[in-house]
């Protein structure tokens, strides 16, 4: 004979009783439904909790949270609501109002700008706290004005309320605003992929960046140069460079030697030498063990000199031994400007002073 399940006590005022719960077990409290409208529920049982969230505010989108907002025009600039207050996103690249991190950023967008615009501009006024920015075409009144502000480097366009009323040189192949700067920025993956990149390839860097533009060839020439600086430093530095590891060579290997020759640098204008200035004229080197290793060659050398590429250019100049099985051994090096009698009675004289050519 079947027996009915006993009914929870506690679940008797409920609209819909739960399944049986055994008397060991502690049922949970009642929790009173909340209906979709907010209110409080018709059912039986403790009063809801309030609503934790604020209740929603219905913001004017006509009305102007800051004040200075009211300082750019409209037409540059569109707004939106978040959590952290109103953002400003300027339509136009140059609006006012806008902040750059310094003046040299703020004058390349300003180049870059115009170059994507094939609008040429001059500058009419520009020193440590202002900047004027004109159109070259006469009749066009283009005009933008920053300054510096006291945030640290930080600039401001204070001024770009007219934009450019001129019509656009379709026929114009070259462009006052691309820089050999704006160039080197271009090319800076190119360069480090490969540092022989040609002029060719530049150029065509260059046009698929700004289209039909295509500077001439000795802006070209020194865009690529300076992005070869920005990435492997200048042809200058290289050579500063080179007597502080001919140091640490011959530090590293014990009975090396190098020597370095100056001389002084004169100001072509006055004549005058320039202090704390002066031009190289030669370096040569022997390794420690190519020396010690002379008195077992074979009693030959050979000499050749290669040349050197680059803006200074110049030649290397090289002697070699033969050891028992005939392999080459690396005697003493020398860097000249040029291949001539005299540089070679000075390398090898060198050769006889380090006594690497002591020959019997």
């Amino acid at each position: 004979m079947p027996v009915a399940e006993p009914e929870a006590e506690i679940y008797r005022n409920s609209p819909q009783s739960p399944p049986f719960v055994p008397p060991r077990v502690q049922s949970p409290p009642f929790i009173s439904p909340i209906s979709m409208h907010g209110g409080p529920s018709s059912l039986p049982g403790p009063e809801p909790s309030p609503d934790p969230r604020p209740a929603p505010v219905h913001e004017d989108p006509n009305e102007s949270e800051f004040e200075f907002m009211n300082e750019v025009p409209e037409e540059n600039l569109q707004t939106d609501v978040s959590c952290y207050g109103r953002r400003i996103e300027y339509r136009s690249e140059l609006a006012k109002g806008q902040y750059f991190p310094n003046k040299k950023q703020l004058t390349k967008k300003i180049r870059e700008y115009h170059v994507d615009k094939n609008k040429e501009t001059y500058t009419k006024r520009s020193d440590t706290s202002r900047l004027e920015i004109r159109c070259s075409t006469s009749g066009c009144h283009f005009k933008l004005k920053a300054k510096a502000t006291n945030a640290g480097d930080t600039w401001m366009i204070t001024e770009q309320d007219t934009p450019h009323t001129c019509t656009s040189e379709y026929t114009r192949t070259d462009h006052a605003q691309l820089t050999a700067s704006i160039i080197a920025d271009i090319i800076e993956s190119g360069i480090k992929e490969d540092p022989t990149m040609s002029i060719r390839s530049v150029a065509h860097c260059v046009r698929v960046r700004f289209g039909s533009i295509t500077p001439k060839y000795n802006k070209l020439w020194r865009g690529r140069e300076i992005g070869v600086a920005r990435q492997f430093g200048s042809w200058e530095e290289s050579y500063n460079f080179m007597k502080l590891l001919l140091i640490g060579i011959c530090d590293k290997n014990p009975g090396s030697r190098h020597d370095f020759w100056t001389k002084p640098s004169f100001d072509r204008n006055t004549g005058l030498v320039k202090q704390g200035v002066v031009e190289f004229v030669a370096v040569a080197w022997a390794y420690g063990p190519c020396i010690t290793a002379f008195n077992y060659l074979r009693p030959v050398i050979s000499i050749d000199a290669a040349f050197l590429s680059g803006r200074y250019e110049g030649r290397l100049l090289m002697a070699c031994g033969y050891d028992a099985e005939n392999q080459l051994m690396p005697l003493a090096f020398s860097i000249v400007h040029k291949e001539n009698e005299d540089n070679w009675d000075s390398y090898v004289s060198y050769q006889t002073n380090t006594r690497v050519s002591k020959l019997h």
